[in-house]
């Protein structure tokens, strides 16, 4: 077993397969609670209104709230996937995955960069592993896998995650 899970590939594939089928019972799930409001209330979303949305466009119960991203992710979705709630909690899951993954890289990154720094550590290849099994399993993530109103709050998170792995990749030897 030890040496199946000493390979990347295969905590990889640990890590997406066990994440993705815990979370796999939400793609049966519909609409709830602002998500009527987000997709199937919101005109200037539904209408694709690039310019009502860079003004602040929000829906009506929302008041006035400035996040154009967030809106213009809306507007790609709802041209994808119009009501079909089962495509957004598909997405929601599929960027959970890629989250997760990237904690995965990141922290193997620095664990790695700490080994060849303190020479003659062993047996940390499972501290990655751990780490992202725990962030993908984490009942905390349930809401923004299955409240799509939240889920596009994960969008920041992938950006962010994914901007600080390429950060500490391109880092390497530097310093």
């Amino acid at each position: 077993m030890k040496k199946i899970l000493s390979k990347q590939k295969n905590q990889l594939l640990i890590i997406i397969f066990a994440t993705a089928l815990v979370y796999l019972n939400t793609l049966g799930n519909g609409l709830v609670w602002d998500d009527h409001l987000f997709i199937e209330k919101w005109r200037e979303m539904q209408n694709f209104d690039i310019s009502a949305l860079l003004q602040g466009s929000a829906p009506e119960a929302q008041g006035k709230i400035y996040r154009p991203v967030r809106s213009i992710i809306y507007a790609v979705d709802y041209r994808l996937w119009g009501e079909n709630a089962f495509f957004y909690h598909l997405q929601a899951l599929l960027i959970h995955l890629g989250v997760t993954v990237l904690v995965y890289l990141i922290v193997r990154e620095l664990v790695l960069r700490g080994i060849r720094e303190i020479r003659g550590i062993r047996g940390t290849w499972g501290i990655p592993f751990v780490a992202a099994l725990l962030f993908g399993l984490h009942p905390i993530h349930t809401e923004t896998i299955d409240y799509i109103s939240a889920s596009m709050e994960t969008w920041g998170t992938l950006f962010f995650f994914l901007s600080f792995w390429m950060y500490v990749r391109g880092s390497r030897g530097v310093g």
